[in-house]
């Protein structure tokens, strides 16, 4: 992944698939992050660095 640009909020992986932070979404949105973009699982949990310690199923 490459680093956004100076003063942008995209994040352009090798695809060039551009990644919004979360948290930037949430603190935009009145510290809420919307339903339509929670997560609902943690895919590649096997391939996991550290535990995630959350009520979400592990994929």
């Amino acid at each position: 992944m490459r680093p956004p640009e100076p003063g942008g909020a995209f994040v352009a992986d090798a695809m060039g698939w551009r990644l919004v932070s979360q948290l930037l979404i949430h603190k935009c949105n009145g510290n809420q992050l919307p339903t339509a973009l929670r997560s609902s699982a943690h895919d590649f949990y096997d391939r996991r660095i550290v535990d995630i310690d959350d009520a979400l199923p592990k994929q």
